[in-house]
């Protein structure tokens, strides 16, 4: 079945502002103009410089994850590069996020920077919400290239680490998105167990969380899965990210979106 196409919020969209959040952060403040592990206890699980750095996203500046400037370590399909933060760390403002027992949301815009010709690979990427230590995947949310279409990247989800859930629906390289995610308790479940409902663009999906020990969110990551022998200097770029314990005491607000382009450099290999 051909994934249906969701239309790139150009215009107007959705941006949950940091009223009520628990945790809420933009890059406009507080980051220097070079790789993004390190800074404001973003870490990275690969040592290779500039995997994470600093880019601008709708006018703004923003974090971005990707084989733009350099390559990972590992250099091998299926290779993860896992940038994240550990909302509980000294130096957050946000306790863990109980899943279990009240209702929790998550939102970031971002958008898919295609590869150039000169390193033309297509690589996954997503955002993932980890349980205590970091060794439960409560969920994750991926974009994949689609294997027919090069203009497009299909909206898969996980949990638990099993094998990906198809959407059916696509994104496209280059347009703005917003992703939204609410957890709440999965009712009929048992103990412990969640559930999640997600938006990108105009599309709504869900499920429940697989595993039972993991009821708070421990690590907020965004994720890099290298998809062949060499990656491409394709990247996601993120800006806007909100965490709020009760969705009701969010604000919604509009604004005019615009992307803007960028110039390629990449260190060798």
């Amino acid at each position: 079945m051909k994934n249906l196409f969701i239309i790139p919020l150009f215009s107007l969209a959705t941006v949950a502002t940091s009223l009520g959040a628990a945790y809420a952060t933009g890059f406009n403040t507080g980051y220097t103009n070079n790789q993004l592990a390190g800074q404001n206890t973003w870490k990275i699980n690969d040592s290779s410089e500039d995997l994470s750095f600093i880019t601008i996203l709708n006018g703004s500046i923003a974090g971005a994850l990707g084989s733009y400037y350099n390559v990972p370590d590992a250099g091998s399909a299926g290779t993860t590069v896992f940038l994240y933060q550990d909302l509980g760390a000294a130096g957050t403002t946000v306790p863990y996020s109980d899943i279990e027992t009240s209702t929790a949301s998550f939102s970031v815009d971002f958008a898919v920077i295609p590869s150039s010709n000169d390193y033309p690979s297509r690589d996954t990427f997503g955002f993932s919400f980890t349980g205590p230590g970091g060794a439960t995947d409560l969920l994750t949310i991926l974009f994949q290239p689609n294997p027919t279409d090069s203009e497009l990247l299909d909206i898969s989800w996980t949990t638990g680490g099993g094998s990906p859930t198809s959407t059916t629906r696509a994104v496209s390289y280059d347009g703005l998105y917003s992703l939204d995610v609410d957890f709440a308790d999965g009712v009929g479940q048992g103990a412990g167990k969640g559930a999640f409902t997600a938006t990108v663009g105009n599309y709504s999906f869900g499920g429940n969380l697989a595993s039972n020990s993991g009821e708070q969110i421990h690590l907020l990551g965004v994720r890099m899965i290298q998809d062949g022998a060499v990656p491409g200097d394709n990247f996601i770029s993120f800006d806007n990210i909100s965490i709020v314990p009760e969705p009701s005491t969010g604000l919604l607000a509009l604004s005019f979106l615009a992307l803007t382009q960028f110039t390629r450099r990449r260190k060798l290999a």
